[in-house]
């Protein structure tokens, strides 16, 4: 009777730990997702929603874990000690990319600076070596950052580490555009200027055969089409001329 009573106790213990893993994934699976939706809704924190959410997702999940084996009179304090000291472990091997990681979020969240402003960064860490550009991209690991058509990555560990100057708070983007050699650079960029009635930094890039390629830098609110449409005027043109 005894052995039945704990058979029949054991199945039980194992059906309402099913239970718990079934409701409990269901419940931190939905609330991850709105919790990443509710951030999406501010464009100022947007980029971070994923990582909350996977942040959120992972103690759920662990602390379903935790309760799951302690359901089932497993003990899990030799299971968390051996966690810890594994956890250590990887903590100092992954000690630089978890460093840019946080330093990501820090940048993500406060704003320093954003994406198309022309910035210098000078930090120890460069010994001294300043280094301007305009900002491209801002991620979880790096920071790009181009200038005269060199592309700068710099990891984010020694941005929030660095005395940041902003040159310029007018938002551009760059974009890398080929032009046929019947055009002169001069011609191009005033065409632009016309376009935008802004300032407008062209830079070469790299010659080709039939043609040589700019970094054209403009204002983020021209539109991209605009940009294409003087590059199709002056490639219609270079064609007509051929012919």
């Amino acid at each position: 009777m005894s052995l039945y009573t704990g058979v029949s106790h054991s199945w039980v213990s194992w059906l309402i730990c099913l239970l718990w893993l079934f409701v409990a994934s269901m419940l931190i699976r939905y609330s991850s997702k709105a919790i990443q939706n509710s951030i999406n809704r501010s464009s100022q924190f947007a980029k971070i929603s994923v990582l909350v959410a996977r942040v959120y997702s992972t103690v759920g999940y662990a602390f379903m874990i935790v309760i799951g084996l302690h359901l089932i009179h497993i003990k899990v304090g030799s299971i968390l000690v051996g966690g810890a000291l594994t956890g250590v472990v990887v903590g100092i091997g992954a000690q630089s990319t978890l460093s840019n990681v946080f330093a990501g979020i820090i940048l993500l969240t406060l704003h320093p600076f954003s994406i198309g402003q022309t910035i210098t960064v000078r930090t120890y860490l460069f010994s001294g070596v300043e280094y301007s550009g305009v900002v491209e991209d801002i991620n979880w690991y790096h920071t790009v950052i181009r200038e005269n058509g060199q592309k700068r990555v710099i990891p984010n560990s020694a941005m929030i580490q660095s005395a940041i100057t902003i040159i310029s708070d007018t938002h551009s983007m760059v974009y890398p555009v080929p032009v046929p050699y019947s055009v002169s650079i001069d011609e191009f960029k005033q065409a632009l200027m016309e376009k935008t009635g802004d300032s407008v930094d062209v830079i070469v890039r790299e010659f080709r055969q039939d043609e040589y390629v700019l970094d054209v830098t403009i204002p983020s609110q021209m539109k991209p089409d605009d940009l294409r449409a003087v590059l199709n005027h002056y490639q219609n043109r270079g064609q007509k001329q051929e012919l």
